[in-house]
């Protein structure tokens, strides 16, 4: 998790000594804080800003704490935000509204600064925490991808090779061999294909080198590939 200097949090709170108080307190704890006195100051801050948590109050002009969440929670760039109510009405109304709505905490005033400042660690590990297993889960997803990349793919043209090509028709020849489940007709399976084969190949090998041949078959495959697009799938037999 970061170091509490290096996390910024957003106070969006109408009353001055409210907010200057909440302001005290998170300097002294090494926040850096980002404030705003009404809802629409508030929204504008976050989204220029992008703070770690945002700490607001419930009933404010202009617009109040329900709409500053809403309109966040539909920003993919802020929706992610950990965010806090705080609000002298607690009522199971109010709560349930802040909860459906996305809300993370409530805090209750008056509270006192242990408890506001629990809330937010607690928030902030949360976060942290899932942060972390998304990218771990992102990372090992790619280092499979990673892994089996070679095993469906010809090294020197990065076609799928003949074990992708087979696989390939297998499933399709599953999908088709099933019998349809709202009638008994059999279903038609056809498959176009195409195939491509390069003349005298030998002879460039032979003549020019290995170093021209390969050349030719990567150009060849990126001319394929530009041409038939990404619905068709091309292979390299190599026989």
């Amino acid at each position: 998790m970061q170091t509490s200097q290096a996390i910024k949090i957003l106070v969006i709170e109408d009353n001055q000594e409210v907010r200057e108080n909440l302001i005290e307190i998170l300097e002294l704890s090494n926040f850096t804080v980002l404030s705003a006195e009404d809802g629409t100051q508030g929204v504008e801050i976050a989204q220029l800003q992008s703070p770690d948590l945002i700490l607001c109050d419930v009933m404010m002009p202009k617009l109040d704490g329900f709409g500053v969440l809403n309109i966040l929670g539909k920003r993919p760039d802020t929706a992610g935000i950990p965010f806090i109510f705080l609000t002298a009405r607690a009522g199971r109304e109010n709560i349930r509204v802040g909860m459906n709505l996305g809300a993370d905490d409530y805090l209750t005033k008056p509270f006192d600064e242990d408890e506001l400042l629990g809330a937010i660690q607690a928030r902030l590990k949360k976060y942290a925490s899932l942060a972390e297993s998304y990218n771990t889960s992102n990372s090992l997803e790619q280092s499979e991808r990673e892994l089996c990349y070679p095993i469906y793919h010809d090294s020197l043209t990065n076609l799928r090779n003949q074990l992708s090509l087979r696989e390939s028709f297998e499933q399709v020849i599953s999908i088709f061999s099933n019998p349809c489940p709202f009638n008994n007709h059999k279903k038609i399976l056809s498959i176009p294909i195409f195939l491509f084969g390069l003349d005298r190949f030998q002879t460039i090998n032979t003549t020019l080198g290995y170093r021209w041949g390969n050349e030719l078959l990567q150009q060849s495959a990126q001319r394929l590939k530009e041409s038939l697009g990404n619905k068709s799938l091309i292979s390299r037999l190599n026989t």
